[in-house]
């Protein structure tokens, strides 16, 4: 019986895939919901609520369509606390007569990885980490791998794109910085998933390990909805070679972007000028993709912004909806389905028929254009992949293409006039780079062979190690992490003599009863010794010592004490005086507390009389 020996996950901007690597040598693909056209692949969503109920892919969007309307108002929240002194609350969010959405809905998570944001937001009183969402998906994945496998697998190869979205350009002093940054966020998402031997493997080479060894040179290219990611495979008399990759942050969300520009904004009235007035460029920047409507519900004045903007004569009907009553997911769903439509038919319609609105039906060499500058930077980037292996644009025989965004049409014509000589082969576009990086988990843990030579894994410095080579300039990676195992070491070695040396400190300090060994043989005539427990002495209050005096003094008396006072004198003394609560009795000077001094003087004596209760 086959055993399962690891796995490799595509986390994708817009989905995700997960195969299985056996031991007998099998790559099989996960199918993660077989009534859909995409039977392996997993809507890179994450839906969570103020009950910290998390939910990931096509199940989150349903979660979000029935609970995304509902909101909580400060003033009811059971987050905040009323007392006298005013509103008490850890809540960042909250402001006196606002509120907040009780679920969120959180897509692009793969675009923030690298940006040089802090990585957290806040909801719900809350600080949740960008890592924790990413592991939201992952842990789902990792969840079906399991059930499959009948084993908790804890061996993952993950894929990581050449350029990760926001990560600049590689030109840019930063760039291998923040590369760097978000390949680190990914290995910890992975461990919060429950993953214990992690490796990442470029995208674009996983694409290629399936591919014979002969003399034909291939080129993959990985178009998705984040990046584009080109690695040629250059055969040589039998012998493979893949050279290094080349990427750009460019995907099929910066498309979505511009068919809102162009057609949604207008119809959902974003784009209206009141008595002159815009809305502010921050809410129409963050409107133009799924991933910006959380980031945009974390600002305060967001409500207070739309209703003004309604008061000066704007229809906001559309915008609300969308950003308070749980539309947004299918708001922007139909618009990456009319650019779906574009790579079918010639003309595509934008219909928010939940909305009530209908936007002008958009052409598709209307959408060429508007992607045209972008998919010049794409041609770039494949060409200085060719660049990179030596390989001319006449030489490449095959041309593997897989992504969702590589069934544009105006793309595939580009791919057709660089390489006239090539056959273009459309791959899985949602699946094949997990099957790659399932191959490659072959390679790593088990012993199935192949004649291709693997490509160097990559290790995850320390976010202090990634300081150190942005503001160097040059890495010394190889150099920390020698010393990396070392350093945890002596650190762990270090904080547990600490925690012995204060306990023995604490333990001299301690006073020690001066109590009689116990007699552990006793003659069977002589009752065993017991040692009496050693249990210290309370620390009084003044009350407490009031008390005690109180009900020596008076016993003989009957008098039963009650409550304490204190009896106002013009000093700096104070005294407490103690009152039988049956007779009414004062007891005068039962404790005396003299503020100068710090001296305390106990006494007091009842009367010579008698309780009568």
């Amino acid at each position: 019986m086959r055993k399962a020996l690891a796995c490799g996950i595509d986390f994708g901007t817009t989905n995700s895939s997960v195969s299985i690597a056996y031991d007998n040598g099998d790559v099989e693909l996960v199918t993660i919901d077989q009534s859909t056209t995409m039977p392996y692949s997993l809507p890179s969503i994450v839906y969570i609520d103020r009950d910290d109920f998390r939910l990931a892919g096509q199940e989150a969007v349903e979660q979000f369509m029935i609970t995304g309307a509902l909101r909580t108002t400060c003033f009811n929240c059971s987050l905040v606390n009323y007392t006298s002194l005013g509103p008490s609350t850890k809540c960042k969010q909250f402001q006196v007569e606002d509120g907040c959405q009780d679920a969120r809905l959180i897509s692009g998570l793969k675009s923030l990885l690298a940006p040089t944001e802090n990585g957290t937001t806040h909801s719900w009183a809350r600080d949740f980490e960008l890592e924790d969402f990413v592991a939201i998906i992952i842990k789902e994945l990792k969840k079906r791998v399991d059930d499959i496998a009948g084993d908790n697998i804890r061996r993952v190869v993950l894929g990581y794109p050449v350029v990760f979205s926001g990560a600049k350009d590689p030109k840019h002093p930063k760039h291998q910085y923040l590369q760097e940054r978000a390949k680190s966020r990914l290995v910890r998402a992975a461990k919060i998933a429950g993953f214990t031997d992690i490796k990442l493997f470029s995208e674009p080479e996983a694409v290629l390990l399936d591919q014979p060894s002969g003399d034909r040179n291939v080129i993959a290219v990985d178009f998705g909805g984040g990046t584009y990611d080109v690695a040629v495979l250059e055969n040589k008399g039998g012998k493979a070679k893949i050279s290094k990759p080349q990427g750009v942050a460019i995907g099929g969300e910066i498309f979505d972007g511009l068919l809102f520009d162009n057609r949604a904004a207008d119809t959902i009235g974003l784009n209206q000028k009141p008595q002159g007035k815009t809305l502010s460029k921050m809410i129409t920047n963050k409107m133009r993709t799924l991933a910006g409507i959380p980031q945009l519900l974390q600002q305060k004045t967001l409500l207070s912004d739309i209703l003004d903007f309604k008061s000066l004569g704007a229809d906001i009907d559309a915008i609300h909806k969308i950003l308070f009553r749980g539309q947004s997911c299918y708001f922007y769903y139909e618009i990456e389905q009319a650019k779906i439509k574009l790579s079918k038919s010639r003309v595509a319609k934008l219909s928010f028929q939940r909305l009530g609105r209908e936007s002008p039906p958009v052409s598709r060499a209307e959408f060429n254009r508007w992607i045209s500058s972008h998919l010049d930077r794409v041609d770039e980037t494949t060409l200085a992949a060719l660049n990179e292996s030596g390989v001319t644009p006449q030489d490449v025989q095959t041309v593997l293409r897989t992504g969702g965004s590589s069934r544009i049409p105006q793309f595939i014509y580009r791919l057709e006039t660089i390489f006239p000589n090539a056959e273009i082969t459309e791959r899985d576009v949602f699946a094949s780079v997990a099957y790659g990086l399932g191959l490659h988990a072959l390679k790593v843990w088990g012993e199935f062979d192949d004649k291709q030579q693997p490509c160097k894994e990559i290790s995850i410095p320390t976010p202090k190690e990634l300081n150190e080579v942005a503001t160097s300039g040059h890495s010394q990676q190889d150099t920390l992490l020698e010393h990396k195992e070392v350093h945890s070491w002596v650190r762990r070695f270090w904080m547990w003599l600490r925690r012995v040396v204060w306990r023995n400190k604490k333990a001299l300090k301690t006073p020690q009863p001066d109590v009689k060994p116990v007699v552990r043989e006793a003659p069977p005539d002589i009752q065993p010794v017991r040692v009496p427990y050693y249990r210290p002495k309370k620390k009084l209050t003044l009350e407490e010592q009031a008390r005690e005096a109180a009900r020596e003094n008076v016993q003989e008396y009957g008098h039963d004490i009650g409550d304490f006072v204190e009896k106002p004198r013009l000093s700096n003394d104070r005294i407490f005086t103690a009152i039988c609560h049956k007779c009414g009795l004062n007891i005068d000077g039962v404790v005396e507390y003299v503020l100068k001094t710090g001296h305390v003087k106990v006494g007091g004596k009842a009367k010579n009389t008698t309780c009568p209760g």
